[in-house]
């Protein structure tokens, strides 16, 4: 028998052509993604640091890795300078430290702050994580929960985390 189609019709074609079910990702054809218009890359830290960007700070153990760090960190937060890096704008960063005795990392990060020629940055702008003042000690990064805890504080806003990382040297090897 044929037949006109239906307002049932058309209400049931899903059941025959179900819908395709909503993706998590959107995947842009070529064609869409060379015709976006997406801003250029910012730097946190020109020209070695840019947004969105990962670097990794490396050299044997007393070269002055923490400083460098601590300088970065300084300059990012404060939108000045650092070596011949220049922060466009303050941003917020976590400093994350591993090893370093608090009032180590204290007195380091005073001496910075009085040797540069930048303000020093808001406290919103600059949050430091540091072994010696965590109850339950530092978390292990290597696992979810670890990281759970870091990302806490990543959720108020954060431009840059620095991990200044434990200590790794195995003294025996000194001998």
């Amino acid at each position: 028998m044929l037949r006109n189609a239906t307002a049932f019709d058309h209400a049931t074609d899903h059941i025959d052509h179900p819908e395709p079910a909503r993706r998590k990702l959107l995947a842009l054809n070529i064609l869409d993604f060379l015709s976006r218009d997406i801003p250029p890359r910012e730097m946190l830290l020109a020209p070695i640091l840019p947004t969105q960007g990962l670097v990794m700070l490396y050299s044997w153990r007393g070269v002055g890795k923490t400083h460098t760090a601590i300088g970065i960190a300084l300059a990012v937060a404060s939108g000045g300078a650092f070596l011949r890096w220049k922060a466009p704008v303050p941003r917020r960063v976590l400093y994350l430290d591993g090893e370093m005795p608090a009032g180590v990392m204290q007195e380091r990060i005073a001496a910075a702050t009085h040797a540069s020629s930048t303000e020093p940055p808001t406290p919103d702008h600059l949050r430091i994580i540091t072994p010696d003042l965590q109850s339950d000690g530092m978390p292990n990064l290597a696992n979810a929960e670890g990281r759970e805890a870091v990302e806490e504080w990543l959720a108020d806003g954060c431009d840059l985390l620095v991990i200044d990382n434990t200590a790794s040297h195995d003294p025996r090897a000194d001998i």
